[in-house]
């Protein structure tokens, strides 16, 4: 049935030109394996509404109405390291492997927690599977200014889906400042690019608990290097907002019509 549906796929690209891919990984799918020509594939990121993300929200205390720090800063247990998953929760986005490599790290630290934002079939498993765990919490599907802030408010967002042809939700979570840390495939390292503005790793449960162990180390003993972080991360996004998307759009689209019709 694969090779029968490539076939068709083949076909279907053939016909077209230029194909447009939202993603690198994706561009080299339609030339490997559908044997598109390099030439014919273009490039083409998306752009978001990105003026309610902003890293002026953060520590404006959303967090806090959401993981019971009332409490804990009145016990003495508050946790000092912020990490969370912002979509829909599903287990397309890979978050069984995420909850094994979060059950290992919170062992090991008592000073980290995850906060869950969203809704999906998956995440009344999840929220079983972390009974009594107190360094995982449930925001629940959130909107506006709400959301943004949760974003702001993460220390590190963590994105570990290999499905995704590009990772809005990572857009939106470095337009406020927050680092992330990625799969190696998809749409989703394309926008991270390179570790000064998160991290970018195969899914390998000791790749992701060394990064996470080292995102920790720097949040908490190199606070000039994380600021830098969320810096780049920030200005990383810029080229994905709506104007620019679609000014790049325009660009292209007026290049393909000059030389279809030689003007």
């Amino acid at each position: 049935m694969f090779h029968f549906v490539l076939w068709l796929m083949k076909i279907f690209y053939g016909m077209t030109k230029p194909v447009v891919s939202p993603c690198k990984d994706y561009a080299d799918i339609l030339t490997s394996q559908l044997k598109i020509p390099a030439n014919q594939v273009q490039i083409l990121p998306r752009g978001l509404p990105l003026e309610k993300f902003s890293p002026d929200l953060r520590g404006k205390g959303v967090w806090e109405k959401y993981n019971g720090s009332t409490e804990a800063v009145q016990t003495g247990t508050a946790r000092k390291v912020r990490f969370s998953f912002i979509g829909r929760i599903s287990k397309e986005k890979n978050l069984e492997f995420l909850n094994g490599v979060w059950k290992k790290f919170a062992a090991q630290y008592n000073d980290v927690e995850l906060m869950y934002v969203g809704y999906g079939w998956y995440l009344e498993e999840i929220k079983k599977f972390f009974e009594d765990d107190n360094s995982v919490h449930f925001a629940g599907e959130q909107g506006g200014e709400t959301l943004a802030s949760l974003y702001a408010d993460s220390d590190f967002f963590l994105f570990p889906s290999v499905t995704d042809t590009f990772g809005n939700v990572v857009v939106e979570a470095m337009s406020t400042g927050t680092p992330a840390i990625v799969s190696n495939y998809g749409g989703p390292h394309d926008i991270v690019m390179d570790e000064a503005a998160g991290r970018i790793l195969p899914i390998d449960e000791t790749a992701w608990l060394n990064a996470m162990e080292e995102c920790r180390t720097m949040f908490l003993e190199k606070p000039e290097e994380y600021a830098k972080m969320r810096e780049v991360a920030h200005e990383r996004t810029l080229k994905y907002t709506m104007q620019n998307s679609t000014k790049a759009q325009f660009d292209f689209f007026k290049k393909l019509k000059k030389e279809a019709y030689k003007l």
